[in-house]
Formats: C-alpha cells, structure tokens, sequence
C-alpha cells in the first residue's frame, strides 16, 4: 500500500484528501519547515482511494478564460479603508450574508490563521484583510457539504488550490460560489509564530499584515515593524517568495486562466500603458476578473455597492506576474530551507540573503535621519 496521495512537492496543503476519506485516517502533518503534508493511518485505511481520486493534483479541475476584468472598489467609505484593497470580497462577503447565506474566509482564531463558517454580519470583520501565511481549510469542507446540502447559498473565499478543493469535494453546486485572491504562495504558520517569538509575542491577538493601499505596515499586538530600523524579515521574505511550500514554485493555478467563479486581488499595474481616471485609487483598488457566468451574475448583483471600471485582463496580467507564472525563488528558497530550522527563523533568512537585508537596513536608516524630501527621494532611486 502506498502512502502517497500525491507528490510532496506538488501538494498544496489544501486538505481535500483529509476531507474525503471516509474513514477519518488522513491528518496534516508539518514538515521541518512547518508546511502541512497529508499523513495516512495504514492501520485505518481500506485503500478506497478517494482522497486520491479528490486531490485536485491528480484531478485537474477546470480552468477557466475570463471573460470580464474591472477596477473596482467598495462604495463604502467605511468598508473600502478597513480592507486590504478596494474590499471587492467584503461587498460579495455582505450581500451573501444579508440573504441568508454563509460566507467562508481566512481568520485568525486559536492562534492560527484557518477557514471558518460565517453567518452573522458582525463576524465578517474576523475575515478581512490579507494573511499572508497558510490558512487551514480542511475543517471547514464538512460544513460547506452540510449548508449546501441544506439548500444554502455558499461563498467561499479562498487560494485557487483551496477553490479547486472545494470543487473536487462539491462538484459544480449552483449554490456555491467560489472566489479566489491572486495567491503569491504561502509560508507556513510556523514560520510566522518563530518570527513573532523574536519579537517577545508569544500569543497573538490582532495582527495585521498591510493596509488598504500598498504599505507593507505588519503590526501584531504592540508591535509595528514601521518604527524599528530593521525591514520585518517575515514580510521582507514574503514578498521576495522565500520562504513558500514547495508547490507555490510550481503551482498550476498561477496562469492567465482561472479557477473559480471570481478572481480578486489588488490591481498592480492600473493605468500604466492606458490612463486610468477613474477616481483615486491610494485607498485601496481590487482587481476582479469574471471567469464564469456565475461570477458574472453575482458581480451584477453588487454593482450597485461597487464603483468598477472596465479594463483590458491584459493590463492585470501585465501587472501581476502570478497571472502569468509561479514564483521563480526556488533556489533562494531550497537555500532557505537548508538552514530553517537548524538555525532560528531570522538567522536562517540573514544566512540566506544578507545582502538584500543589509541594503533594506540602510534604506530605513537613511529614510529615518535624512529630514530633505528631495534626498530621500533621490536615495529612495538609487537603492530600488
């Protein structure tokens, strides 16, 4: 009996398999760097293979060609400044909730970032903002087959392997709705609570990742990594793509074609080849792509509630590379990886890349003592 459901360096964590197996013997497990992979209970399992038969790795689900693409954002001042971006999936978020429906999004609750179950309105806040680290799903796959066996309408907003999850678990429901943010790739959960130890955090109890336009501000309790000299090295090798599960480097759903009803995320790039005037954009800006009529009906639904521009899918893709491929730090991460967690999380990034840390010292030095606009922005130039 093999013990495999899929490659290791192809899994997603995404916990289809878990969900599946009739008999309860499938847990994720971490690795030494903390990502979660699928161990199997040989004592329990009956070889039916269906959590072999639902890994979305071994049963591609359908990708679709969008069909729309919009600039966008939340009418609601209010709603528009406590999100991440333009609060696209706040507006889609809402609207499901006020007609009776359940919503599914990442949030922080029993000191890990997982996937719970909403239906009351006060609850959506728990699910706003990015989190930039691996959310656990797999628990909640019970409860979205319960509401829509129930009759419910459903929502779920998620990675692109965690909507192919829920689709090879579902099928195609007319009750389900699936929303997918433009995934960068994961680091694990580990990673995130060793880097918050190096702060004195033991338990946390708000954390914020960014705000609602591009500023990287990470803040968790008391701490807010914009006031120190030193760049926050977990958010530093977030967006460098250092630290991601194996599959983020060969994921098969950062492409131009989409998986899910909606694709969101922030919209890199707008106006840079056609001008856009739309209105001011600092305060945050989604991208939602349209790949199926069911996200066509639902964004027509909430256009009343949603400020949206038509754009060419081409200038999102332009400006953001995981419409195009996965991200290409392999090496950088194999590096990575060979010393986490023989060393410390923050050691092991200083023993991998010392010199973009160095150079991000020295910025925030400069940018802190230099008080000329015009220096600053001269030396802001010469190190970018």
């Amino acid at each position: 009996m093999t013990t495999e459901i899929c490659s290791q360096t192809l899994c997603t964590g995404c916990g289809a398999c878990v969900a599946a197996c009739p008999k309860r013997c499938i847990s994720l497990q971490p690795n030494p760097q903390g990502h979660l992979l699928p161990v199997i209970d040989i004592k329990t399992c009956v070889n039916c293979n269906l959590c072999r038969k639902t890994c979305p790795v071994n049963s591609p689900v359908p990708l679709h060609e969008p069909n729309a693409c919009y600039a966008g954002w939340a009418k609601d001042e209010q709603d528009r400044t406590t999100s991440s971006s333009g609060a696209a999936s706040s507006v889609f978020a809402v609207h499901f909730i006020q007609k009776g429906g359940i919503v599914y999004g990442a949030a922080l609750q029993d000191q890990r970032v997982q996937h719970i179950r909403v239906s009351k309105m006060e609850d959506l806040a728990r699910i706003k903002g990015s989190k930039y680290v691996y959310s656990y799903a797999a628990e909640v796959y019970p409860q979205i087959k319960q509401d829509l066996s129930d009759g419910k309408q459903v929502l779920f907003l998620g990675s692109p392997c965690q909507n192919a999850a829920v689709y090879n678990l579902v099928g195609d429901n007319p009750n389900l709705t699936l929303v997918n943010l433009i995934c960068h790739g994961v680091p694990s959960m580990q990673i995130l609570l060793d880097h918050l130890k190096s702060k004195h955090i033991t338990e946390i109890k708000k954390i914020q990742f960014r705000n609602n336009n591009d500023t990287y501000n990470f803040c968790c309790n008391d701490y807010k990594a914009l006031e120190h000299i030193f760049p926050d090295i977990y958010v530093t090798c977030f967006l460098k793509g250092y630290t991601y599960r194996d599959s983020c480097y060969n994921c098969a759903y950062a492409q131009a074609k989409r998986t899910g009803d909606i694709t969101i995320g922030d919209f890199w790039g707008l106006g840079k080849e056609t001008p856009f005037e739309g209105g001011d954009t600092s305060k945050g800006c989604s991208v939602i792509i349209i790949n199926t009529s069911k996200g066509k009906e639902l964004l027509e639904t909430c256009q009343g509630k949603l400020q949206l521009f038509p754009r060419k899918y081409q200038e999102a893709v332009d400006g953001n590379s995981q419409l195009r491929a996965p991200v290409s730090q392999k090496k950088l991460a194999s590096k990575f990886n060979k010393y986490y967690p023989k060393y410390s999380f923050n050691m092991a990034v200083w023993l991998t890349v010392p010199r973009l840390l160095g150079i991000r010292v020295l910025k925030n030095i400069l940018k802190r003592y230099t008080p000329v606009a015009k220096v600053q922005k001269f030396l802001k130039n010469l190190f970018s």
